[in-house]
């Protein structure tokens, strides 16, 4: 990160290089000033974190709540930066929520070798962890960690939990930053084994219950703590009331996005192949997520307008809109594969998949799973048995003709997030089939690699 940090001196030291290098950057310049000053708007858009988990070979997902005026689509991608860990730092990760969900959400891949990725999940969820079982236990695959807002002005805070609401995330407040309270921890098969709650945020909540009459002017109660404290820990407990200091385990969160990926393209198809390598397959994900919600809504729709007074009501309001989810025939038919190196990684969206293929979509979804690492017979498991499950990897000059002639005279999307060797492949196999003319069928090859 530092070397990457060493273009600023270098292009200065340019500018010095030949008497007319000026004018060959002076435009270069202006692009790049234009673009800093976007970049800085945009990324000053807070995001309170709600929950951390720690799944399987040490990937992370994070839920947060969504910040105004934040409108994405499914496949679509962001940057995140944690103050806590760089405040110049940032990292694109893809949203595996939908749009129709109340919540983002992202999976991040963070082993040991990343540096900021892991990092992160220290921080997140080792860390409190420790902190709460004061060194007792440690996260393992399973462990949530559940995160409340922490906003420094606290009487504002005080008065909503009071009032029994959540306070809102809202542009120019004070409300950076999410504290974990609580967390679940799990045993060795991933099932929850323990609840532990953060000491620190009790005696903070009780303190503030104190020190907010302290602050109204009120007068505590015989039985209050507050009535204890000397007049030196009032006046300043009472200035941290009123200018607080961030505790050491808060997290500040911030985003930048949403940004367009390719995967934004499935809904122009009626057939479409998904394609995820390992971690690639958070963009699917959320399509598959946001499949679920539309076709629900759809067919909402045609029993309400079949007068079918027990059909769930939408949210869909707008006559157009609605005629529109009713005409809607896009992804008719998903093939997604899914290739990973070991059976553990297939769990990290395991309930997502099954509600794919038991839900609404069951009939147009179709789920293959391929294990690409040597494995002995007798460890490897039955997952589901919707799932099609494969050992090796995908042989595609089959698969491809095997679509384009089950499929014929069909423009097929192919969507890939996976490396780039394997986007090579794709192509190649979308050539042939080209090449051969196979009953008219297309194969559109779309792509994001890592």
């Amino acid at each position: 990160w530092a070397v990457h940090k060493c273009w600023m001196p270098c292009y200065f030291l340019l500018l010095f290089h030949g008497p007319q290098c000026w004018i060959w950057f002076l435009i270069p310049l202006v692009f790049l000033a234009c673009d800093r000053l976007i970049m800085a708007e945009n990324r000053d858009k807070q995001i309170v974190l709600k929950s951390a988990e720690l799944a399987r070979s040490k990937v992370i997902k994070l839920q947060f709540g969504i910040p105004p005026g934040f409108v994405y689509q499914a496949g679509m991608y962001v940057h995140l930066c944690c103050d806590q860990i760089n405040s110049e730092e940032w990292h694109p990760f893809t949203l595996t929520s939908c749009p129709e969900e109340n919540c983002l959400s992202v999976a991040i891949r963070a082993p040991d070798d990343l540096d900021w990725c892991s990092a992160l999940r220290r921080k997140l969820v080792e860390e409190p962890v420790e902190r709460m079982s004061e060194g007792a236990v440690k996260a393992g695959p399973g462990t949530k960690i559940i995160y409340k807002p922490y906003i420094a002005t606290r009487l504002e805070v005080l008065e909503a939990e009071e009032a029994g609401a959540e306070p809102q995330l809202f542009e120019g407040s004070q409300m950076f930053y999410a504290r974990p309270t609580e967390a679940s921890v799990a045993d060795k098969d991933g099932k929850p084994s323990q609840n532990l709650k953060s000491k620190d945020a009790d005696k903070k909540k009780d303190a503030n219950s104190n020190l907010r009459k302290v602050a109204l002017g009120e007068a505590p109660g015989p039985d209050d703590e507050s009535t204890n404290l000397t007049h030196s820990d009032t006046i300043q407990s009472l200035e941290d009331f009123l200018r607080p200091v961030i505790p050491a385990d808060c997290i500040r969160l911030r985003v930048d996005g949403p940004h367009g990926a390719p995967s934004e393209l499935v809904w122009k198809h009626k057939v479409v192949m998904l394609v995820g390598a390992g971690i690639g397959v958070t963009p699917f994900a959320s399509i598959l997520k946001s499949l679920q919600f539309q076709l629900k809504a759809q067919n909402s729709l045609r029993s309400r307008s079949k007068g079918d007074p027990a059909a769930p009501a939408t949210n869909t309001n707008n006559h157009s809109a609605a005629r529109d989810l009713l005409n809607w025939e896009a992804c008719q038919h998903v093939h997604f594969y899914w290739l990973c190196r070991n059976q553990e990684e297939f769990f990290w969206f395991h309930d997502m998949l099954v509600d794919a293929v038991q839900g609404p979509g069951k009939d147009r979804i179709e789920v293959n799973l391929f294990q690409t690492a040597e494995t002995e017979i007798k460890e490897v498991k039955r997952i589901h048995e919707s799932f099609k499950q494969f050992m090796g990897r995908p042989n595609w000059k089959r698969i491809f003709p095997k679509l384009a002639e089950q499929y014929p005279g069909e423009t097929i999307g192919t969507f890939l997030c996976g490396p780039q060797a394997l986007r090579g492949e794709l192509q190649r196999a979308a050539f042939a089939v080209h090449s051969s003319d196979q009953n008219g069928s297309k194969f559109n090859v779309h792509a994001e690699n890592f």
